[in-house]
């Protein structure tokens, strides 16, 4: 059974709920799951057939999944029930696509679209943590005396003094290179922004990065690389 949690002012169509998978305001929404706190409108939940065979109610009133070593057929209810919670997930976290688009094989074709904010948020998670490794990597492999006696900067071979706040360490790359190898990474990932024109980028650049403008790299380097494009 649902539980309802939001109720529409009358004649205010505008100010009641939207159910996150299929982008449609509705009269009224319910937790899907007893385990996730992610509502969604009475059609949805019969078009994703979400049920609670896979739950159980304790004796204190408390709901849990339902062991599958007593009873194995709960496997493929199990199995459903994760699929369809991460569906769930993905469009309570911004997924651009609505519940037309879930494939019979319950198949989410979600990717990098420019207008999705699910997919941006994730591919800006991915490039931070491809940065982190790249960063670790290098200072893995660099010779002892790059790191502590001479700290010099693995991409212009400058002496610096940045050093990692929490270990006190010197830094793999130099002030200057870490700014335009950050640039360098938003202007291949530049897609993301669904085709914004060099100027709009940057006032965006402006407002999540403004070190890299007080720095000077931006907006500078951006048009650098930009050149360097165009003469290939």
């Amino acid at each position: 059974m649902m539980t309802p949690i939001q109720l529409p002012i009358k004649n205010i169509g505008d100010i009641a709920p939207m159910c996150p998978v299929c982008k449609q305001h509705t009269g009224i929404l319910g937790q899907a799951y007893p385990i996730r706190d992610i509502y969604v409108c009475r059609g949805c939940t019969q078009r994703l057939a979400i049920n609670l065979k896979a739950f159980v109610m304790g004796k204190d009133g408390s709901v849990s999944l339902r062991d599958t070593v007593d009873d194995a057929s709960m496997w493929g209810e199990r199995a459903r029930l994760m699929t369809v919670i991460a569906i769930l997930k993905r469009f309570a976290g911004g997924c651009a696509l609505t519940v037309d688009d879930i494939a019979e094989d319950m198949h989410l074709p979600c990717g990098n679209r420019p207008r999705c904010r699910k997919c941006k948020n994730e591919a800006r998670y991915t490039a931070t943590i491809l940065a982190n490794a790249r960063t670790h990597i290098a200072n893995r492999n660099a010779p002892m005396y790059r790191m502590v006696a001479f700290p010099l900067c693995l991409r212009c071979g400058q002496m610096h003094g940045r050093v990692i706040e929490f270990n006190g360490l010197p830094t793999t790359y130099c002030q200057q290179c870490d700014d335009e190898l950050a640039v360098e990474g938003f202007y291949r990932g530049r897609a993301i922004w669904g085709g914004a024109d060099d100027e709009s980028i940057l006032d965006r650049l402006y407002k999540s990065m403004p070190r890299l403008f007080e720095h000077g790299v931006l907006p500078n380097y951006w048009y650098v690389l930009r050149q360097k494009e165009e003469r290939k």
